[in-house]
């Protein structure tokens, strides 16, 4: 079972953090929330303040997260680097500081692909399909 006893505080009283999920504050929260992020398709990176996201777009396709990136005029490719983990991106040299996006899939380790047209960096990164799902059994309750 899970330790729900853990969560709360002293003579059974709740933390503090627990007394702000109330309903009308997670409401609150989630609608400050959308607003931020609004109707765009490329909300994750809308929500990253450290980047500039007009440089830099993430789609997810059935099979794979494509990364464009739009090169400044006069651009040398060998300042920038780029490097990725299972669920994130990090590109380096593109700006002042180096950016991390959110990729909304996990990827592959290898395959990844790149692409370089009219100065737009395409990035082709293949999504991981094998999600090993085990099955809890519920027969005993």
């Amino acid at each position: 079972m899970f330790p729900w006893d853990m969560l709360s505080g002293k003579n059974g009283q709740m933390n503090e953090w627990m007394k702000k999920l109330s309903n009308s504050g997670m409401e609150q929260h989630l609608e400050k929330l959308f607003a931020k992020i609004g109707n765009e398709p490329n909300f994750l990176n809308k929500m990253n303040p450290s980047h500039d996201p007009s440089l830099v777009e993430v789609i997810e396709t059935t099979e794979y997260i494509f990364v464009k990136i739009q090169l400044p005029e006069e651009f040398k490719i060998e300042q920038l680097k780029i490097a990725y983990s299972f669920n994130k991106l990090f590109i380096e040299g593109l700006t002042e500081k180096k950016q991390s996006y959110l990729l909304p899939a996990i990827v592959r380790k290898k395959d990844a692909k790149v692409h370089l047209h009219d100065a737009v960096l395409e990035l082709q990164l293949p999504k991981h399909q094998d999600m090993q799902l085990v099955e809890i059994d519920l027969s005993h309750l």
